[in-house]
């Protein structure tokens, strides 16, 4: 909903300004109705010709109008935008007073130019509404003196301008008028029907038990996060070790950042690792996650030569004396610069060992090696 207003004058002013709130009032407005047109939401006001921009706060959040200031003329300008409002002045420190113009505050509106809109140039301002926190419950709010709290606000944006490279006082070259509807941000409200929607009292009702119970319902919305081993806090990767039944016999509090998280990592990815023991792809996968070491720098090679076998070598063809060892495979484990070093893979070359043996077949055997980096 947005709203254009300019002064009235015999000729074409030339500079309009042009409101649009970006939060609209949830709660219906009394001589207002909504309407679905082409798939967006419209307002059809019976009372006024002209719709007053309507821009809903809540207390805690910024708020925001965008004002889009159009040039009809082929003059640049220099734009101030003030306001006068019945709102408190410190919810909205952009808008000083009229008789405030400092230099480093302007905005430079360029001439007349073609664009999507039409024949003119324009220039966009967010103008920001920060109301505190505890408005609903400051003590002034709920004192006896206090009948009734005011919870709609008038105001207006003013457009002081002057032309380019000119001195002087700026003058008032545009205003228009604008709302703020202060609201709770209740989400108990969208469990309701229509009719108590436009309640506010209702809004802030529930927005009592809302704050009561919002640490509880957050927890529970936010479970899967304490349940992640990505996530976790890591007082819970212990558990979460042994509730998939994964090795946790390290000290925790001893692991440095980049151990613990390669630890989630493992944990993470227990089941799959799972379904994969006792293969070469299972293998890699683990001491990927384990080293951090990318998949070309780890080598599994199996052997191929066959010794003599009765009843399987023919002489003078497949026949070798001696031969590969039966069921054996080799693992070489290559640096990479700068994440693993040659040293970080030696201090490790213990664990590297009792890592193959869990994860290798009972019946084969192995080797390892560790290159040493070639870069300096």
């Amino acid at each position: 909903m947005s709203s254009t207003f300019i002064p009235t004058t015999t000729q074409s002013p030339p500079l309009q300004v042009t409101l649009t709130p970006l939060q609209l009032p949830d709660a219906s407005l009394t001589h207002e109705r909504t309407a679905w047109a082409g798939g967006n939401r419209q307002l059809i006001t019976s009372d006024h010709p002209e719709v007053v921009p309507k821009l809903q706060v809540c207390p805690g959040e910024a708020s925001q109008l965008v004002a889009r200031i159009q040039n009809h003329s082929n003059q640049a300008w220099d734009i101030w935008l003030r306001g006068g409002q019945t709102m408190p002045l410190e919810w909205c420190p952009s808008l000083k007073p009229n008789d405030q113009f400092e230099e480093n505050e302007k905005l430079v509106l360029t001439g007349r130019e073609t664009s999507q809109d039409g024949e003119f140039s324009y220039l966009d301002s967010e103008v920001s509404f920060n109301v505190p926190a505890n408005f609903f419950e400051d003590s002034w709010a709920i004192s006896s003196d206090n009948q009734r709290l005011k919870l709609n606000y008038t105001g207006h944006i003013q457009v002081y301008a002057r032309p380019c490279n000119v001195g002087g006082i700026p003058q008032l070259m545009a205003t228009a008028p604008f709302e703020l509807w202060l609201r709770p941000d209740s989400r108990y409200l969208d469990y309701l029907p229509q009719v108590y929607r436009d309640v506010d009292f209702m809004g802030r009702l529930l927005s009592l038990f809302e704050q009561s119970f919002d640490p509880s319902v957050e927890t529970l919305r936010l479970l899967w996060a304490y349940l992640d081993p990505l996530t976790a806090s890591e007082q819970l990767l212990p558990f979460l070790a042994h509730w998939v039944g994964w090795s946790s016999d390290l000290n925790w509090s001893q692991l440095s950042p980049i151990q613990v998280r390669r630890q989630r990592q493992l944990i993470y990815h227990a089941m799959e690792l799972y379904r994969w023991r006792g293969t070469q792809r299972g293998l890699r996968h683990y001491l990927q996650l384990y080293t951090g070491l990318p998949e070309d720098c780890i080598s599994i090679q199996s052997s191929t030569k066959l010794g003599f076998e009765i009843g399987m070598a023919e002489l003078d063809t497949t026949a070798v004396i001696g031969g590969d060892r039966p069921y054996h495979f080799t693992v070489r484990l290559k640096p990479h610069s700068p994440t693993v070093s040659y040293s970080d893979l030696i201090s490790q070359k213990e664990n590297f060992h009792i890592i193959i043996h869990q994860e290798k077949p009972a019946v084969c055997t192995f080797d390892l090696f560790i290159e040493e980096s070639t870069q300096p």
